[in-house]
Formats: C-alpha cells, structure tokens, sequence
C-alpha cells in the first residue's frame, strides 16, 4: 500500500468514529429526561391526582346518595304502612322517622353537602 491509500483509509476510519460516536451520543441523549420533559410529567401527574380524586369523590357522594335513599325508603314505607299514604314533604317523614334515624339522616346530609363542596373546589381549580 502506498502512502496515499493508507491516508485515505485513515481518513474514512476517523469519518467512520466520528459518525459513529455522533449516533451514540445521540442515543444517549433520547434516554435522559429534560426539565421541559420532567416539568410535562409533572404537569399530567398533577392532573392525574386530581382526576383520581375527583373521581373518588364522585363515587363517595354517590355512596352517601344511596344510603340516604335507602333509609327514606325503609321509613317511607312505614310511614306508608302506619299512616295509608305517603308522605308529603321529607320534613314529614324525619318528623316520622325515631331518633337515631333522623341523626343518621341528618349526619348524611351534611356528608352529601361536604364531599359535594369538595367536588366544586376541585372543579374550580382551589387547592384545599
């Protein structure tokens, strides 16, 4: 080989390393998160959090719904039952219903108001 082949292989040789160590760090780069990057995922883990809290909340407050139904329903049958025909107004059924019913009841109620409170907060964007 003369000189002159022997520089032109060398020449593709550092062409070759130079591309090659272009690509690598490249690749290399695809793996490490940026700040844009971590600043996006804390972004959508934040509206995660409050999706699955709203979430939460929804079926809490539909939880206390059916419990508040089914104890108007067991007294208004009894009502039904004693009196021979419905009640006219919830205050006439909790006015009917014995005292730990009417507490638990009342205890409900608030709950439903509370977590439905909680349910706008969090629609509205307020941090609690």
């Amino acid at each position: 080989m003369n000189p002159k082949n022997i520089s032109i292989v060398g020449a593709c040789a550092l062409v070759i390393a130079l591309g090659s160590a272009f690509a690598v760090v490249q690749k290399a780069a695809g793996h490490f998160a940026t700040a844009a990057d971590l600043q996006q995922l804390s972004s959508t883990v934040d509206n995660l959090s409050k999706d699955q809290k709203r979430h939460l909340l929804v079926v809490r407050r539909n939880d206390i719904t059916a419990r508040i139904w089914k104890l108007e329903d067991r007294w208004a049958d009894l009502f039904k039952a004693e009196h021979g025909r419905s009640h006219r107004t919830l205050d006439e059924l909790r006015a009917y219903m014995n005292p730990v019913a009417r507490d638990s009841h009342r205890s409900l109620m608030l709950e439903l108001a509370e977590t439905e409170e909680e349910i706008r907060k969090l629609d509205k964007g307020d941090d609690q």
